[in-house]
């Protein structure tokens, strides 16, 4: 957008062969820290600076976890118009009037289908989240711990070091930040904090800190 004129300004799409480089782009879009974005984003620009360059100017925030605006929780999505023409790609060949009752009828049966799937279940949170919890609170059970105040740690991992504040829902790794799921840093914190509860607390205190 150009502020000072109110101009929308749309950047062209383009095709580029992407063989070469779609490794790092993949690892740039899901990276958590900026260093290692960095890092894979020279990447592409060393192999192809006309598709870093078409990057840049898309808007790192558009297109890479590490600079999005907000939280994503761990949830890539397409644009929601997208997704609704995707949805109602016949309809739209019918009158409007059939179209709108046919746009309520599908919603309908989506939040129904939705909410009935969610109501069976045993867990606490959905199945992505939990699958999470878990790979992350098996991985923090192998690690090293030291507590420097009531709620912050110092977490030794294979890659180093990583400094987790649990009052603030923050990690040096940036992944505890971003989802809002504590990290495998973050688990052996909750872990070393609680001791013998933690088990039987983990939870209660996810659902604590989460919030």
């Amino acid at each position: 957008m150009d502020v000072a004129r109110g101009i929308l300004v749309k950047m062209p799409v383009k095709s580029f062969h992407c063989g070469a480089f779609l490794g790092h782009y993949y690892h740039a879009t899901k990276a958590y820290r900026r260093d290692v974005f960095h890092d894979h984003f020279e990447q592409i620009r060393i192999i192809n600076a006309e598709v870093a360059d078409y990057l840049e100017n898309v808007g790192f925030h558009k297109w890479s976890r590490a600079y999005f605006p907000g939280n994503r929780y761990d949830v890539l999505t397409s644009n929601i118009a997208e997704s609704a023409n995707a949805m109602f790609n016949e309809a739209r060949e019918f009158s409007i009037i059939a179209l709108f009752n046919d746009i309520s009828k599908r919603w309908s049966e989506k939040f129904h289908e939705r909410r009935m799937a969610y109501a069976k279940l045993k867990t606490t949170f959905v199945p992505l989240a939990e699958t999470k919890i878990t790979a992350n609170k098996n991985l923090g059970n192998k690690l090293l711990v030291h507590q420097i105040d009531e709620d912050t740690f110092s977490v030794t991992a294979d890659n180093g070091i990583a400094m987790v504040h649990l009052r603030s829902k923050i990690c040096l790794c940036r992944e505890f930040d971003l989802d809002k799921i504590p990290c495998q840093h973050a688990m052996a914190a909750l872990r070393h904090k609680f001791g013998d509860e933690y088990g039987k607390m983990i939870y209660e205190t996810l659902i604590r800190i989460i919030r």
